[in-house]
């Protein structure tokens, strides 16, 4: 678990020295970094300094906060965006169809994968799946590789799995548990045989009803789910980043944008 069962109420600072509950501002007890502020550790995303930071519920400070774009969200000024904190951009390729099971890349990924590797963002990419078989989604796989030409990502390429827009009547929306990990399994080891990181991105009542989570849970995984607190759910399934919305305000990004908190830090 990233987000352990146990976790702290907010406020609470494990390990802390006593001698801290007068402090304010940065602190960092048994190697972990917290920010007092009124007699405790803040929680939730705080603006500091000018910059975006994430605390976890027992206010331990996030390794990176990061944005997850697609052509909806237009222009966007990367150097502002990452002037704010904002560490790392999840780029969409492309996707498929909900009715017509087309494939279709992302205007705007090559602009923006250039533009956010300028502004020193960590990359990872991301492709809306309605794939209904095991062989659509190895090819949704392909299509991904063929966009990204061997470039190297910092962050995995994950794979989009969610209800559509149009439901009950998405092609894929009818898919059972089962069919569903398939296809899941069916991309990530496609990407995998091409040298790549491999994802998983779905919401948490996706994760804990629609597609099974245990032969998933060796691939990265990137959890929505919009809490009323803005806190981190204690959910039962491991997750490294979690979107917490679709509404985020970040300067030099028209409109609500996707945020998206990294937990730990991704390796290799």
């Amino acid at each position: 678990m990233v987000i352990p069962a146990d976790t702290p109420e907010p406020g609470e600072i494990p390990h802390y020295d006593p001698s801290m509950r007068g402090d304010e501002g940065w602190v960092t007890a048994d190697g972990k970094l917290f920010y007092l502020q009124g007699g405790g550790a803040v929680t939730g995303l705080r603006l500091i300094d000018g910059k975006y930071c994430y605390f976890d519920r027992s206010g331990v400070k996030a390794e990176a906060l990061g944005v997850d774009v697609s052509t909806y969200n237009e222009n966007i000024d990367w150097d502002r965006v990452r002037e704010q904190g904002i560490g790392f951009a999840i780029i969409r390729t492309g996707g498929r169809g909900w009715t017509s099971g087309s494939i279709y890349d992302d205007v705007r990924f090559e602009r923006y994968l250039r533009d956010a590797q300028e502004a020193g963002m960590q990359i990872g990419v991301y492709f809306y799946s309605t794939a209904i078989n095991e062989q659509e989604a190895a090819e949704e796989a392909n299509a991904v590789l063929g966009a990204l030409q061997g470039r190297a990502l910092d962050l995995p390429i994950y794979y989009d799995v969610e209800l559509s827009g149009e439901f009950p009547k998405g092609r894929a929306d009818g898919l059972s548990t089962g069919e569903r990990t398939k296809n899941a399994l069916a991309f990530c080891r496609t990407v995998e045989s091409a040298g790549y990181r491999a994802g998983i991105y779905a919401g948490q009542y996706f994760y804990l009803d629609s597609i099974n989570y245990q032969p998933l849970s060796r691939f990265e995984i990137w959890m929505a789910s919009y809490t009323n607190e803005g806190l981190p759910p204690l959910s039962a399934r491991g997750y490294r980043i979690w979107q917490f919305t679709d509404r985020g305000n970040v300067d030099g990004i028209s409109g609500g944008v996707d945020m998206n908190v990294m937990f730990s830090k991704i390796v290799g």
